[in-house]
């Protein structure tokens, strides 16, 4: 006979699960910030120019080399919805548009485009290090791995995101003022004085919220696999989906509070 409470109480189970995981999750990455901000703050001289150069590379790698592809994607944005306003002729919405792109959409493609090239590239490195016993080999000698590893990663991505999502929302915005720069009221000097500053500090927030939501993902998956070859794609897949996951909910919960 079909029990009634079988599904509900599967669904429990399910639900009893997922929060657990997430809690489980939210530790670790507690975890590496907590180490990787003392590591910070206990770094010798030596080690803070070496990091500080690590950083340096890093965000050239995760900013720079992601700039044609966030973009290209910026393009879409604001060529798209200015070319929909202008031939629907409700230009009513370009107010929206450009709320939309300022505190969404724009520092959201950054995050996409980094996402996609630094999360799993981050995970890899660390995951073969760790297969290949270079962690092991550099606590041996005294180093920290979150001051040497973790520390430089976690800056560079969150600075490279922070920094994108400016050029990004920018580029949005200006595709889209390209489209409808003549309209009397929505074009010219009114369609810049409708951003308003207090956006500005938004979009750092939400950048620097992105960024470090992503490295601290990559740089936990990295960490935290099993040492072995196999794990490795495991957890440059899992990267992604993470850090595109919580990136998406700090971005939302930003909104939310700053709403």
């Amino acid at each position: 006979m079909w029990n009634l409470l079988a599904v509900p109480n599967a669904l429990g189970a399910a639900a009893a699960r997922h929060v657990n995981a997430s809690g489980r999750a939210a530790v670790a990455l507690a975890e590496v910030l907590s180490r990787t901000a003392a590591g910070a703050a206990y770094a010798p001289p030596g080690g803070r120019r070496l990091v500080a150069r690590t950083t340096v590379m890093q965000v050239y790698f995760t900013g720079v080399q992601s700039v044609p592809v966030a973009g290209f994607f910026a393009l879409l944005v604001g060529l798209g919805f200015g070319h929909l306003v202008e031939r629907s002729g409700f230009f009513l919405l370009v107010p929206i548009g450009q709320d939309v792109i300022v505190e969404q959409l724009g520092v959201f493609v950054a995050a996409l485009a980094v996402v996609a090239r630094s999360a799993p590239a981050v995970a890899v490195e660390l995951g073969n290090m760790k297969v290949g016993g270079e962690l092991r080999m550099l606590e041996s000698f005294g180093i920290d791995p979150y001051r040497h590893l973790a520390l430089p990663r976690v800056l560079g991505i969150t600075l490279g995101v922070t920094a994108l999502g400016f050029l990004v929302t920018a580029i949005a915005l200006a595709a889209l003022y390209s489209v409808v720069h003549t309209h009397p009221e929505y074009g010219g000097r009114n369609f810049w004085f409708a951003v308003h500053p207090d956006q500005a500090v938004r979009v750092a927030l939400t950048g620097i919220a992105s960024g470090l939501a992503v490295a601290l993902v990559a740089v936990h998956q990295g960490f935290a696999l099993a040492p072995m070859h196999t794990e490795v794609p495991k957890a440059a897949s899992r990267a992604v989906v993470r850090s595109l996951v919580l990136s998406a909910l700090v971005s939302l919960v930003i909104g939310l509070v700053a709403g």
